[in-house]
């Protein structure tokens, strides 16, 4: 499932491999974006520039100087990332707007296409050109909108607000669970959203297919982050602590 209440710094890039052009999807969380997007601008620079000096002596999937955990970023080449959509505070509004450069057209780009055909009345979501310079705050906007190439990447952000930010205590002590939208519904259609006017066409080769977000677990993991950690969902999971979140 897509948990969409959660996707204030997520970001659903599409690729493709050099071998065999198979689609594949990375949904990328960044740490610290809250201190100038350290995270995202992290990950577009060791994407481009690391280079690892000294291999870890007992596992080549680790890197010792400089120090990197996992290396499995590395197999991530830029230029073969097409699709770029993140969902930026999408939690307090049901009003929603989908930001890309003005020099991207629908007419001759089918991802944002599907993004734009399907219900988006319904949804209550705006289709907002910028020059891509005047996207709005994001990770996109500070790590990745420099090094886009528009004829063959394309970059979309999904928010609440249009210009200026209609949540006043946006990355503060005071932006908690009661500063959100708590209707999950609203949560489940943007995540029926994504996955149906973006993954699914993007991804699926058997027209028979049907996919469907399970709106019930939505909430079952909305509460569990949000509310109380020490729920049963997430009980049942071994490497998570049980630890309250502050109400």
């Amino acid at each position: 499932e897509i948990i969409a209440s959660l996707g204030s710094n997520t970001s659903f890039i599409s690729s493709t491999t050099n071998n065999n052009k198979q689609k594949e999807l990375l949904i990328t969380l960044f740490d610290s974006e809250n201190y100038s997007n350290v995270g995202s601008r992290k990950f577009i620079d060791d994407l481009l520039h690391f280079n690892c000096t000294l291999p870890h002596k007992n596992d080549f999937n680790k890197c010792h100087i400089p120090f990197q955990s996992d290396l499995a970023f590395t197999n991530i080449t830029w230029s073969n990332i097409s699709h770029i959509l993140e969902l930026k505070q999408i939690g307090l509004s049901s009003n929603l707007y989908l930001h890309h450069s003005n020099t991207i057209h629908a007419n001759n780009n089918t991802f944002l296409n599907n993004l734009l055909s399907y219900k988006m009345n319904q949804l209550h979501i705006k289709d907002q050109a910028n020059d891509l310079n005047d996207l709005p705050p994001s990770s996109s906007q500070a790590a990745f909108s420099s090094y886009i190439n528009e004829e063959n990447q394309t970059l979309l952000i999904l928010t609440d607000h249009q210009k200026e930010y209609i949540n006043p205590y946006y990355h503060s002590a005071a932006d908690n669970r009661l500063n959100i939208n708590n209707d999950t519904n609203h949560l489940c259609h943007i995540a029926t959203y994504i996955l149906q006017a973006a993954i699914y066409p993007f991804f699926n080769t058997n027209q028979s297919l049907q996919l469907d977000i399970n709106c019930l677990r939505l909430n079952e993991i909305y509460r569990c982050l949000i509310e109380d950690i020490n729920c049963n969902l997430f009980n049942k999971i071994p490497d998570i602590k049980s630890t309250s979140l502050k109400q």
